[in-house]
């Protein structure tokens, strides 16, 4: 699923932790977005929705993402 980020990734964050609940796609993908930002950015003209789905740095993203939100990364 892709969207334009209109909240703010911590509050997503904050939502998962507080409530212990597993993070949904769009929290997953709001923080996946924030990470590509701050680590890939600079050396990519991509915008975080153009990055291929599946790629490296896509997986990589997401799954720090996961990490972010509590949940378990998956391996790939």
């Amino acid at each position: 699923m892709r969207n334009q980020h209109s909240a703010p990734p911590r509050a997503g964050l904050w939502t998962c932790l507080c409530e212990g609940r597993p993070p949904g796609e769009r929290e997953v993908d709001t923080i996946a977005a924030k990470v590509w930002r701050d680590l890939y950015s600079r050396d990519s003209p991509l915008a975080w929705e153009q990055v291929e789905v599946g790629s490296p740095p896509h997986r990589k993203s997401m799954a720090v993402a996961m990490v972010a939100l509590g949940a378990p990364a998956t391996a790939g």
